[in-house]
């Protein structure tokens, strides 16, 4: 188990509310090595929150709305929030159901006792992510076996078992996104020196991995992304040390390798005003970055459509902070082009993944 490590690293939001108590408390905090940030409003905690990502937040019950579906998103980003009052009520209450993973420091507030809170939020997280980190490797595990049988069932080896070109440079890949209850990620196939698969040939390994990964999950997802371009990458490095697990084989006259990329955020796509629109989540987007289809804001006060960035346009990362400065978390994206936003978000992805190779 990792060992848990507090003060200097450690970045708490304090809001401040009525309690004459907290001013001494930040004075404490300060003193046993975290990063105090004090505020004395809820849109500076939330403005904070959004860009700098502490690692704790402790909230006066007064100044939190009962109920925020926008702000309890949110808060959910971080390690802790913990609220604090001189007295509980029964907001507070109807807080703590409304917002998982909340935790209630009692009165009488004193700088021991939020210390000790922190250490519990933190032994808390350590043991989440202790055992997120076991599971996370056996169903890695699972996922290569997976594909390795798909693989040696359709993959047809060249003369002599030996592929004649081999996997070097390349800047053109084959991805599948799979989406299943115990692990999301993407397929990258790199065929030759950016050989195109044939569609058939897809679509029967599409299959076939559908086939195997239902053997474990009912109802699992594999949508085929298609031909992403990517920076041009030394294919099997960059796998090796970027990918949760790569499998070479050949297939007929080529080396064909698949790696599999694990991603914890998946696309959420939920009903929108309009029958004909999705509503996406903005985690989903990077800044500054081309988007190849319309985004769209709702205005429910008039119930209006808003056009913010057109196809082919550019999400500024500005544009994106002051939305959700201003308690906007989501876009709406007209349906027919979520395969789009899909394609979008691969691309990103891999293209993080290629970046973070050759920083390193």
């Amino acid at each position: 188990m990792s060992q848990v490590v507090l003060g200097s690293s450690q970045k708490v939001l304090l809001l401040r509310g009525d309690s004459p108590q907290m001013a001494g408390i930040e004075v404490f905090l300060r003193g046993r090595g975290y990063t105090v940030i004090v505020v004395l409003t809820l849109a500076e905690a939330v403005q904070f929150i959004t860009h700098e990502k502490p690692d704790y937040a402790l909230l006066p019950t007064e100044l939190v709305p009962s109920r925020s579906a926008w702000l309890f998103g949110i808060l959910g980003q971080l390690t802790g929030v913990i609220l604090y009052a001189s007295r509980f009520s029964a907001k507070t209450l109807l807080i703590t159901r409304e917002l998982k993973g909340i935790y209630l420091l009692e009165p009488p507030l004193d700088p021991t006792g939020v210390e000790q809170m922190l250490r519990r939020v933190q032994r808390d997280h350590q043991k989440q992510t202790d055992e997120a980190s076991r599971l996370n490797h056996a169903n890695v595990v699972i996922m290569s076996t997976l594909a390795e049988l798909a693989l040696n069932k359709v993959c047809v080896p060249g003369r002599n078992g030996v592929g004649a070109e081999t996997v070097r440079q390349v800047n053109r890949v084959s991805c599948y996104h799979v989406r299943t209850k115990l692990i999301s990620g993407y397929f990258v196939l790199a065929y030759g020196q950016s050989r195109s698969l044939d569609p058939s040939w897809s679509a029967r390994l599409q299959a076939e991995l559908r086939s195997y990964i239902a053997s474990i999950d009912e109802e699992p997802t594999l949508d085929s992304l298609h031909d992403i371009a990517i920076e041009e990458v030394e294919f099997n490095r960059w796998t090796k040390e970027q990918a949760d697990f790569m499998r070479s084989t050949t297939h007929e006259e080529a080396e064909l390798v698949v790696a599999f990329f694990k991603d914890k955020t998946e696309l959420s796509a939920q009903d929108s005003a309009k029958v004909d629109f999705s509503e996406v989540s903005l985690d989903h987007f990077q800044g500054d970055t081309k988007v190849d289809f319309e985004v769209y804001i709702y205005l429910p006060q008039n119930a209006r459509f808003i056009l913010y960035t057109p196809s082919g346009g550019t999400l500024y990362a500005s544009q994106k902070n002051k939305l959700m400065a201003e308690g906007i978390n989501s876009v709406h994206i007209p349906k027919r082009s979520l395969d789009i936003v899909r394609r979008n978000r691969a691309n990103n992805f891999l293209a993080e993944r290629t970046a973070d190779f050759r920083q390193n």
